[in-house]
């Protein structure tokens, strides 16, 4: 059995047959057939050096085993512990899509609690016309014999009624939102046309009831070029409708509202002015905010958060220009139709010039 020294060289270790054979030769090369003590210890000690390799390699050997065995054992317990992150991991998926469910239920019922508060607001805008004419006939049935007054009067009551219709149905088609925006769908508009109807529908309030308390407030509608855009004519109309409200609100005294419209080269502008008490500047900045209201309990708040979805659903932008006691200007700017711009560049371009 080879093994090194010190000196890392080579030594021969004497097996068990190389020590028996050397006590062997001592026994018979001496005269006398006696045993000397150095052998036997010679022979004790060849034998015990032996018997070391041999344990030392039984522990290697056993030292090598329990390795395997340990490595087993180790892979089988990191398969356990795999086994039960992936059961966890499970575990966890389930949590959070049930999670994301609930998330998703209270999303929908807050944004119907939401809804359903703009539609409240625009709902009692509609039944006010209705109520506030048919207590004026009845209070005043002379009214009737004007049959062209009492008409006009009349068809304000009825759309007043379509209008309030229509957001019952807007409120009924909530859980189906596709369905309801397909129905409708988004067509070319002549803005101007839906400033006048929504002019006339407003009549009660900014006629009607001002003069009742004594009020004097004239609207006028002013527009200039093409006014077309591409857009749903009951949300333009309840835009512009909450518009001419929120001016009749902020003139006490009375006054003056323009509905200013101009074409300009990709959008049509429309301005909504009044010369009513105009806002303060912590006042303007919030004025767009959901149920931010300076009205009091008569308020909710809503008028304008509606007036600025309306806007963004339209692709638009709304801006407003106000200073305290000197009237208000809201400035909402929608694109134009694609129908509308072929129309401004084939002009263009039969005169040469780039649109």
């Amino acid at each position: 059995m080879a093994t090194q020294d010190a000196a890392n060289q080579p030594v021969t270790t004497p097996g068990p047959g190389a020590a028996v054979a050397r006590f062997f030769w001592r026994a018979v090369d001496r005269p006398s057939i006696h045993i000397e003590e150095d052998v036997i210890q010679d022979f004790a000690g060849q034998l015990s050096a032996v018997q070391g390799q041999r344990a030392k390699s039984s522990e290697i050997a056993s030292f090598s085993n329990t390795s395997d065995f340990q490595r087993e054992m180790e892979t089988a317990e990191m398969a356990q512990q795999l086994l039960e992150a992936r059961r966890q991991v499970k575990e966890v998926q389930a949590e959070l899509s049930l999670a994301h469910r609930r998330l998703a239920q209270g999303e929908r019922l807050y944004a119907l609690g939401e809804m359903a508060g703009a539609i409240a607001h625009d709902f009692s805008n509609a039944l006010t016309p209705i109520l506030g004419f048919t207590d004026l006939f009845l209070a005043n049935p002379d009214l009737l014999k004007d049959q062209e007054k009492a008409l006009r009067r009349l068809a304000c009551c009825h759309q007043s009624a379509k209008n309030a219709a229509a957001l019952v149905a807007k409120l009924r088609a909530f859980h189906k939102p596709n369905e309801s925006e397909e129905a409708e769908g988004l067509k070319p508009l002549n803005l101007q046309a839906v400033a006048e109807k929504a002019v006339a529908d407003t009549q009660y309030f900014w006629n009607d009831r001002a003069r009742a308390r004594g009020i004097g407030i004239n609207v006028s509608v002013v527009a200039s070029g093409d006014s077309t855009v591409l857009g749903s004519a009951t949300e333009m109309n309840r835009m512009l409708t909450n518009l001419i409200l929120n001016a009749v609100d902020a003139m006490p005294r009375g006054g003056t509202i323009v509905l200013q419209l101009r074409q300009e080269a990709t959008s049509v502008v429309v301005e909504v002015m009044d010369s009513g008490t105009g806002m303060p500047e912590e006042v303007r900045r919030r004025c767009f905010d959901a149920y931010f209201t300076t009205k009091g309990e008569q308020g909710t708040g809503l008028g304008l958060a509606i007036v600025r979805q309306i806007v963004h659903r339209h692709s638009g932008r709304i801006d407003v220009r106000s200073v305290a006691g000197e009237g208000t200007t809201f400035v909402i700017t929608l694109p134009r139709t694609t129908s509308s711009l072929l129309a401004v560049e084939e002009v263009s371009q039969d005169c040469g010039l780039s649109a």
